[in-house]
């Protein structure tokens, strides 16, 4: 029989007091042995009851620890959670996110048994209670394991959400791995890097994760700083396609190609003067435009040609794009 691991989740908080108990009840809900659990609340700041409830639970439940910091975003509370976990394995749990039923009980007997460094779930979207499930893997063979390149070279990272992976503690040391602080759309940077190298990524079909579309959410609002985070992310991803064998290199073409067209996208809900900002900022590193016309993507190539050969007029470029891909029923997009 496997040894049982221990799987500490790491739930970052931010006056989320109206989602924090149904996240910490789902997690709680599991049936496992003593010292299987640990819950890493790091409360970043909050201004509201968010600490005074996570503290309550910590007083009932002995595998709940409390930490605060001052307000420094999701990155950082992410970084000083997995610091301060002892688990096996570690889980990024979102406070405004739930997870399923038996969930922690499938993860913890796929890690007991296949000792993978990453394992990755299976996952839905809750939209105001109409749930629409993520089928992202469900060819892969019961207890296959791959190496990440290859879970990259066949398309199965349909998400860069980084709650819907569970990761073995060591490897994330080894690799030394962190999340970009004081950015949006981290996941999109720190995911790719945290699969490429895995020997040993594991699957999970069955939902285990709830993401719940937050009204307000910072993610969903117009907001300019995104696409500028998103070239942030961009260019910390071209630098490490720059370290891997050539012939991998597309791969993260793709990623960045995706990471550029959200940015883009973006753009369409931004003012003029807004517009512009990002047309100047994209214009200085138009380097990136490159990684369109290598990701072996015919639809991306083409619109990476256009946009290289025009960079100052980038943006419109991309709607115009946009707009004759919408007309033949086509897109250009892939987010």
């Amino acid at each position: 029989m496997a040894e049982t691991m221990k799987l500490s989740v790491i739930i970052p908080v931010y006056n989320t007091e109206a989602y924090l108990p149904r996240c910490l009840d789902s997690l709680l809900a599991a049936a496992l042995p003593d010292g299987a659990l640990e819950l890493v609340i790091v409360n970043d700041g909050s201004s509201d009851a968010s600490v005074r409830i996570a503290e309550a639970y910590a007083q009932r439940f002995p595998c709940i620890r409390v930490i605060s910091q001052p307000n420094a975003g999701l990155s950082a509370a992410r970084n000083n959670g997995a610091a301060a976990a002892t688990g096996d394995y570690l889980w990024f749990v979102d406070s405004d996110d739930y997870i399923a039923p038996g969930a922690l009980e499938s993860i913890l007997d796929a890690v007991s048994r296949l000792r993978p460094e990453l394992l990755m779930l299976g996952s839905a979207r809750d939209r105001g209670g109409i749930i629409k499930e993520d089928r992202y893997f469900s060819s892969v063979p019961k207890d296959q394991l791959l190496p990440g390149r290859e879970v990259m070279r066949r398309g199965l990272l349909r998400s860069v959400c980084s709650p819907f992976i569970v990761i073995r503690r060591e490897y994330l040391l080894a690799q030394a791995l962190h999340f970009m602080p004081g950015i949006l759309h981290e996941d999109e940077e720190f995911t790719p890097r945290l699969l490429y190298p895995a020997g040993r990524v594991g699957f999970l079909p069955q939902v285990c994760y709830y993401a719940y579309a937050r009204p307000g959410s910072i993610t969903r609002r117009s907001n300019p700083r995104r696409s500028s985070d998103l070239l942030k992310v961009a260019a910390s991803l071209d630098g490490y396609a720059a370290d891997i064998p050539a012939g991998d290199r597309y791969l993260f073409s793709r990623r960045i190609t995706d990471v550029l067209n959200m940015a883009f996208k973006l753009t369409r809900a931004y003012s003029p003067e807004e517009r512009k900002a990002f047309q100047e900022e994209i214009y200085g590193k138009r380097a990136l435009l490159a990684h369109l016309t290598r990701c072996r993507i015919p639809k991306f190539v083409l619109e990476g040609a256009l946009l290289r050969i025009f960079p100052a007029h980038s943006v419109p470029i991309y709607h115009c794009l946009q707009k004759s891909a919408t007309a033949f029923g086509l897109g250009v997009e892939n987010i």
